[in-house]
């Protein structure tokens, strides 16, 4: 059974999610850098924990990195998180798109939602 998460309801099951402080939130972090004269913009996948008022970034973040992609995925279209919950753990899909602009979705897991 799939149970999404909710960012606003941290009294359901499906917003405690098994997460310690309520809330799990993945958001898309940004980074631009001039490397060479060329401004590149790369995205990262981050998290952070809260309990519906108040969130504190992880200091991990971010949690999955453009360096963790497949070659050819593009680093600047890595966006759009979505996570959901199964038995096994923690699902994620994130938008992506090859770098000859081909669209795809990307899996990731995860037993405890954090890492």
């Amino acid at each position: 059974m799939r149970r999404n998460l909710s960012a606003v309801d941290p009294d359901t099951e499906a917003g405690r999610a098994g997460i310690e402080k309520g809330h799990l939130l993945v958001y898309t972090g940004v980074i631009e850098k001039e490397e060479n004269g060329v401004k590149n913009v790369y995205q990262n996948q981050c998290i952070a924990l809260g309990d519906g008022l108040s969130y504190e970034k992880s200091a991990q973040n971010p949690v999955i990195t453009g360096d963790m992609l497949p070659e050819k995925f593009s680093r600047e279209h890595f966006r759009d998180p979505k996570i959901f919950k199964e038995d096994d753990g923690y699902y994620m899909v994130v938008g992506n798109k090859t770098e000859e602009n081909v669209p795809q979705v990307l899996l990731f897991h995860s037993e405890d939602g954090l890492k």
